[in-house]
């Protein structure tokens, strides 16, 4: 029964809400997850740089972020300052992609994060925007 219910909401494209204590519901109004792709790169002067940026995500919907390695990184990290939407506030990649999971319920706000690639690290408030 489990098996089939699940194809049933990839199929149908529905979505969960979740109430103000963290209970999880199907919401079949909801829009799917949507993974909003963020590329960490390399500037000219050799700094990490992230494209888009803010990235703006929807926590009712459980969209999430993929950050992508650029050509010339090879490793990189994603470190949340103060506060994370997600389930842990930092991420680290050896020239994989990262994913960062869907936000946590009721996770509205802007949120600062850093990135390190390649050893160098940019202090730059790089930002998730999450919206309900």
């Amino acid at each position: 029964m489990r098996k089939v219910l699940c194809v049933l909401l990839v199929l149908t494209g529905a979505a969960y809400t979740a109430s103000s204590t963290g209970n999880k519901k199907l919401n079949p109004t909801a829009a799917a997850p949507i993974v909003k792709q963020v590329v960490v790169s390399i500037d000219s002067s050799g700094n990490p740089q992230v494209n888009p940026d803010p990235v703006d995500i929807n926590w009712v919907n459980g969209d999430y972020v993929k950050w992508v390695p650029g050509p010339s990184v090879t490793t990189f990290s994603i470190r949340f300052t103060a506060g994370t939407p997600f389930g842990q506030s930092s991420f680290a990649s050896s020239g994989s992609s990262i994913f960062s999971g869907a936000p946590k319920a009721n996770s509205g706000g802007t949120y600062q994060y850093s990135v390190t690639a390649n050893g160098r690290n940019h202090n730059a408030n790089h930002q998730v925007s999450v919206s309900p």
